[in-house]
């Protein structure tokens, strides 16, 4: 599907739901100089409706969140029966998607199959611990994922949909349990290796797993791979220690991963922003009192984080606290024997290379990557957007290799940065907000995933924030926002069939829950389940309709249709009766 930035387009179809340009610079009082913000008129678009997950809303089906938005999931949608599914894989023959949910019990990986009918079947592998990562065998026959806390990574087999072997990357020196448990806690578990996303090699030879306990990513050669369970469906060789060919180290909190089209180049996001030192002391005495007297932060981020920071900690009686607990000088601390002096190690620049970046790995030697580069994408701490100082690192937790360009999510950033292939610069970013004028600078679309179609001539965005699908129109190494698709609740994962005429969704939070059922399995991060939506590519008049609805699920439908009427009754002035928020210095609320 070849879509065309038609921008005026989409404008005359959402009509009044676009009216918010108006923001800021729209409605001047004569009186006062006041310029209005529509921001004081955002409210949630489910109103006083209680939060559920099936409802009906212009004749679509739809659930309201606790936040009172909505969702209105487009395509056939599937539960993978567990919460959080923040991975999604496809296989590479399209015959079935793997989930890997790591939010609650059960963590588990759910296959999907029979994809094309109304009604795919879902069938799901319960572990003792997963997180993010997930991708097929080149034959789509096995399916690589994370262990999380255990630090492996567990093989399935797709059609059996059992585990049949683990490759543990904590190293010689902290062995599984051996046979080891696929459901029990491992006696020993988390010596290092905390194991998240994954790519894997067009010949499904190399598997590059992303280390985010470590620092680093691991390169496994699946061609030593043992696998085999018992008659209890224990893995029996659950190390593989000889099929880990090496590691390389990144930079903080590595998180996304990937392959240029041809593996000689890999990609590697990171969303930290400080390696921190452990406050340890070099010679402990044994006495947690003495060892560790920090009893509060001792310092205030961004100002007194770069650099050691002597502090003075001053012992106090917890039984008779002072009205403040922090002095100008020092800080108060009940457990500390006495009054002592020390030093909070600093924690350097927030825009260090290794943080908020892209590492850019030569992988033409596929056991021996070397770094290349390091890319920076979004805005810089410190720097000034909009009239506006970032005040935390740019999140590049995603990325993708077109035929033109690479293009990288900056998750805190609601941008998407457009990187030139053979220098690796910047070339553009490109704002997903819904919003325009001053509002514009408002953050929370959160992009999360990225797919690019077949051709390479549309970009797909996960914009976990405003539970919907971003579609970008690309042309050369530039692009432009298109429009959106209604997702469930916190897309985490995209992809795209190889014929470019289906999407498919992870949800991470799917539809929501009602009311609590009694009982610690009535707790919501156990009965908000994540899906699956499997959407048909809509053509640019479907897209405009999709666009329309995501807009009022968000609330921006109301808010535009009320701003008019508003302006015209004062309540512009004073603020509307049903906010409690005035939107005019000096003017009380309403609702108080």
């Amino acid at each position: 599907m070849r879509y065309v930035a038609r921008r005026s387009v989409l404008i005359g179809v959402l009509g009044s739901l676009l009216a918010i340009v108006a923001v800021w610079v729209a409605a001047s009082d004569g009186e006062s100089g006041w310029v209005a913000s529509e921001f004081l008129r955002f409210s949630a678009p489910a109103g006083n409706r209680p939060a559920t997950t099936e409802t009906m809303v212009d004749g679509v089906s739809a659930a309201i969140l606790p936040n009172g938005r909505l969702v209105t999931p487009a395509g056939t949608e599937v539960t993978v029966q567990a919460p959080k599914p923040f991975g999604l894989a496809l296989a590479p023959d399209g015959s079935m998607l793997a989930t890997v949910n790591s939010g609650a019990a059960p963590f588990s990986l759910t296959l999907l199959s029979e994809l094309g009918g109304g009604a795919p079947l879902a069938r799901r592998i319960d572990v003792n611990a997963t997180f993010m990562g997930v991708v097929f065998s080149a034959d789509s026959k096995r399916v690589y994922f994370s262990g999380g806390e255990n630090g492996n990574v567990w093989i399935a087999d797709a059609a059996a949909a059992r585990i049949v072997g683990s490759v543990n990357l904590n190293g010689p020196a902290h062995p599984l349990d051996r046979p080891l448990s696929v459901i029990a806690t491992p006696r020993q578990r988390f010596k290092g290796a905390f194991p998240g996303n994954m790519a894997l090699t067009r010949d499904g030879r190399y598997l590059y797993v992303v280390d985010q306990g470590g620092f680093q990513v691991h390169i496994v050669d699946v061609s030593r791979i043992q696998t085999g369970v018992d008659g209890q469906g224990r893995v029996l060789e659950p190390d593989n220690f000889t099929a880990v060919a090496g590691s390389v180290p990144v930079g903080r909190y590595p998180f996304g991963i990937t392959l240029s089209p041809d593996d000689r180049r890999l990609f590697v996001t990171h969303v930290g922003i400080f390696q921190y030192t452990h406050l340890r002391p070099a010679s402990p005495t044994g006495n947690d009192a003495i060892d560790y007297p920090l009893c509060y932060p001792g310092a205030g981020y961004p100002d007194e984080t770069a650099n050691d920071r002597l502090v003075q900690i001053k012992k106090v009686d917890p039984r008779n606290l002072p009205d403040t607990l922090r002095d100008p000088d020092g800080i108060r601390c009940g457990y500390v024997p006495a009054d002592r002096l020390y030093t909070v190690p600093g924690l350097g620049s927030p825009n260090a290379p290794q943080s908020s970046s892209v590492y850019v790995f030569d992988s033409s030697r596929p056991e021996h990557p070397a770094r290349q580069q390091i890319v920076k994408t979004g805005p810089a701490v410190g720097e000034r957007e909009n009239g506006i100082e970032a005040y935390s690192g740019s999140h590049p937790n995603a990325a993708v290799v077109g035929p033109d360009a690479l293009y990288v999510a900056n998750g805190n950033d609601d941008t998407i940065s457009i990187v030139d292939p053979a220098t690796y610069q910047e070339l553009e970013r490109i704002n997903l907000s819904l919003l325009h004028g001053e509002d514009g600078v408002l953050k929370g679309v959160q992009p999360v995933g990225l797919a690019l179609s077949p051709a390479g001539d549309v970009l797909y965005v996960a914009e976990a924030g405003i539970n919907a699908i971003g579609v970008i129109s690309l042309r050369g190494r530039h692009g432009d926002v298109v429009g959106h698709i209604p997702t469930g609740w916190w897309p985490s994962s995209v992809r795209v069939s190889a014929d470019g005429r289906s999407l498919y969704v992870a949800n991470a939070r799917g539809r929501g829950a009602g009311p609590n059922p009694a009982g610690e399995s009535g707790s919501p991060k156990f009965t908000v389940l994540g899906t699956v939506n499997i959407i048909a590519v809509p053509t640019s008049r479907a897209l405009d309709a999709y666009t329309a609805r995501v807009y009022a699920n968000n609330g921006f439908g109301n808010l535009a249709r009320g701003a008019e009427a508003g302006r015209a009754s004062g309540a512009s002035r004073g603020g509307d009766d049903s906010n409690p928020i005035p939107n005019q210095a000096g003017t009380p609320s309403r609702q108080i």
